[in-house]
């Protein structure tokens, strides 16, 4: 389960970095 919660955290961080515009 932590393995999955660090990807999840991991996707949407790399997800702001793709698209700061949005932030």
């Amino acid at each position: 389960i932590g393995a999955t919660i660090s990807f999840l955290i991991l996707g949407y961080l790399i997800y702001v970095l793709v698209k700061p515009e949005k932030f």
